[in-house]
């Protein structure tokens, strides 16, 4: 499993390395049709959990358990709406759309698992989704949807992989007779529940930057690092946090540190490249885009960004080219279609910028500055 899928927003170049040349804010719902679902999860502590640990576990199986309830809703609604929504991407979906009303409530109870005394903690949450929600999803921009079914997806794998070896390693203990083989398994259990913790932290800063809460996101990236200092994915969102912020030094410092710890993985090259032209040294933006397609030909990020490298130098064939490309390998990449048209237009091709940017509008057919571009381009052309 890949640790990094091109992070979201600035480091897919939608942020000035991909520049959006206009935008406008998409129209809030007056009303949303909001639903409500209990989540209840469930830990037996025993001897080797402390309680703390088995709040933690049941809270996320209960978030868990919501999910997997706002999903079947999910999935009815895109359907509802003809939205084409893959399964995965339901997860994702409500991932960043589910939250949690008010305190989660715990209780606990005494039981018995193989004639053994044990503690069960249960924990209860109530999370509630909104068709508001939803179609924010449905309108961002495709490369960012991918980019984030792909995190969510890995993250989500991570985390349910950790809570099944806890209650492998908590039914082991229980059987084991030694203090030696004991002391070994609680080594193993402390090493797989900072795993886990950082993996809910790594989820919690996606969440976060999802919703535009950069210093948020920076924060709970950090947490997630100070207990996993190898942890590839944290630096490579926390850069993303910081592009987004401006805060170019420190992206790139954490994309540096991110292709120091993972050199082999072409998705942080396409991530750093389109910082280093969002920072105006479009040669090393190259440069980096060139490596991620030498290691995977089909990143049609890295197309992009070295596109807008290319336009930046004032090469538009190979801009338009790269751009081409990027289409050709994710036909629904709205803003590709944008900086297109962009080119053609400096070229007076203006047949081609019109015919790209009402492609852009099929995605994006609030943007009402692009929609002025076009009626003035149409009757530029009507007038000759």
């Amino acid at each position: 499993m890949q640790l990094i899928h091109q992070a979201p927003l600035a480091a897919l170049g939608l942020g000035a390395a991909f520049t959006v040349i206009w935008g406008v804010a998409d129209p809030v719902m007056a009303w949303a049709e909001v639903k409500t679902y209990t989540g209840v999860g469930k830990c037996a502590m025993g001897d080797l959990v402390t309680p703390q640990q088995a709040k933690n576990y049941a809270r996320e199986l209960a978030m868990i358990n919501a999910r997997e309830q706002a999903g079947v809703y999910i999935r009815s609604y895109t359907r509802t709406s003809s939205a084409k929504v893959a399964d995965n991407e339901i997860a994702a979906i409500a991932n960043n759309i589910t939250e949690v009303r008010g305190e989660v409530r715990y209780t606990q109870a005494p039981g018995e698992v193989d004639g053994q005394p044990v503690v069960v903690y249960t924990a209860t949450l109530e999370a509630k989704v909104d068709t508001n929600g939803i179609s924010e999803w449905l309108r961002r921009d495709e490369s960012e949807k991918a980019s984030l079914v792909n995190h969510i997806d890995f993250v989500q794998k991570k985390i349910k992989s950790s809570l099944d070896k806890i209650q492998q390693l908590i039914d082991l203990y229980r059987e084991a007779e030694s203090e030696q083989e004991k002391e070994r398994l609680r080594k193993e259990h402390s090493e797989v529940d900072q795993e886990l913790l950082a993996d809910q932290k790594v989820e919690e800063a996606l969440e976060a930057y999802y919703r535009g809460e950069y210093d948020n996101a920076i924060r709970l990236n950090s947490e997630a690092l100070a207990l996993n200092r190898n942890y590839v994915e944290a630096y490579a969102n926390r850069g993303s946090a910081y592009s987004d912020k401006g805060e170019n030094d420190k992206a790139l410092a954490d994309y540096n540190k991110a292709i120091e710890i993972n050199p082999r993985f072409a998705g942080l090259y396409s991530n750093r490249g389109g910082l280093y032209c969002a920072m105006g040294d479009y040669d090393k933006a190259i440069s980096d885009c060139n490596k991620a397609l030498s290691m995977d030909p089909h990143d049609a990020i890295a197309y992009a960004n070295r596109g807008m490298a290319y336009n930046k130098r004032e090469e538009y064939d190979k801009a338009i080219a790269d751009y081409t490309r990027a289409i050709e390998l994710n036909p629904n990449l709205a803003d590709a279609y944008l900086q297109r048209g962009a080119v053609y237009g400096v070229k007076g091709e203006y047949r081609l910028t019109l015919a790209d940017w009402r492609m852009y509008l099929k995605f994006k057919p609030d943007n009402e500055k692009v929609k002025g571009l076009v009626r003035d381009i149409e009757k530029f052309l009507s007038d000759k």
